[in-house]
């Protein structure tokens, strides 16, 4: 199966599969579709994984109610939403997250957990995960996707279509470029990148939070430019936001948030680049707003 097609909402609500624009990931294995069937809910799973991403899954069932679900490991969160209602005799669409990067992945133990608060029943089936064997020799394109189709907490349905895309480029003894893009696609309803610190107050319509690339730096440039408004379609469905740093990290485990109305109607991990940031000889904190990296990155020449 490749995921390379033109738009992810062109196949999400067409043929109920996914795409990804310009990133050549092919999935060479799937692990059989896995069913999930307690206490009224019932829903399809399946991980898949290509030679530089890993796809996840998730399906309602007909005739069933929409069912809250965590799908995740030790490390990260593949999926954190509600799936949908989807009506008796219908097709049921998949909501569906890739992750593109070049971590060699493996079949392992996920946890997998659903109905109330998320926690009413847990499985833990076989998925494709990160395995961080070495080092990586180059600074490769670290790339989150999602779509599908997720109801907020009056269970009204949200389209999504999501594609947050980090670089980092190095020549010689010149500083790094980070370079992230944050853009809808298709049929995606319009969303307002939101700071972390204000979301609960966003209103109504759609937010979004990449916590792994949020810095002041990055906010001050959206709304100096009035770039905070994403909209589907034409030039204002992307955003293209660069600066320099001397030494970087990767900030691996931060989410992509998905808010409604203020509350987080869908998450999964999307690591970025970020510029790194050295504790002083007094060990003094961060300045507030900038994280601290758990996994640093050497410089690469």
């Amino acid at each position: 199966m490749r995921i390379d097609v033109a738009w992810i909402a062109a196949l999400l609500f067409v043929r109920g599969d996914i795409a990804v624009e310009q990133t050549q990931c092919v999935v060479r294995a799937n692990l059989p579709v896995g069913v999930e069937n307690q206490g009224g809910y019932a829903f399809d799973y399946q991980s898949g994984k290509g030679d530089i991403c890993r796809v996840y899954r998730l399906r309602n069932m007909p005739g069933r109610l929409q069912t809250p679900v965590l799908w995740k490991d030790r490390r990260e969160v593949f999926m954190d939403l509600s799936l949908p209602e989807c009506a008796a005799k219908s097709a049921c669409q998949w909501d569906t997250v890739v992750r593109i990067s070049a971590d060699s992945s493996r079949v392992g133990k996920s946890t997998l957990s659903y109905g109330l608060n998320r926690d009413e029943f847990t499985d833990d089936p076989d998925a494709y995960r990160s395995e961080l064997v070495s080092k990586p020799t180059r600074l490769p394109p670290l790339i989150t996707i999602f779509g599908g189709v997720v109801p907020d907490g009056r269970r009204n349905p949200h389209r999504i279509a999501i594609q947050l895309s980090s670089y980092a480029f190095a020549k010689g003894a010149e500083p790094y470029t980070l370079r992230y893009e944050i853009e809808i696609t298709g049929m995606s309803e319009a969303m307002r990148l939101l700071r972390p610190a204000t979301a609960r107050d966003s209103g109504s319509g759609l937010g979004l939070i990449w916590h792994a690339a949020a810095s002041d730096s990055f906010f001050r440039y959206l709304e100096r430019n009035r770039l905070t408004d994403l909209l589907p379609g034409g030039d204002k469905s992307k955003v293209i936001f660069e600066i320099q740093a001397t030494e970087i990290e990767v900030e691996e485990f931060q989410l992509l948030e998905v808010l409604a109305g203020g509350d987080v109607i869908a998450a999964t991990t999307a690591p970025a680049y970020r510029p790194a940031f050295r504790l002083g000889p007094a060990g003094l904190s961060p300045p507030p707003g900038v994280p601290h990296w758990e996994r640093p990155q050497p410089r690469q020449n």
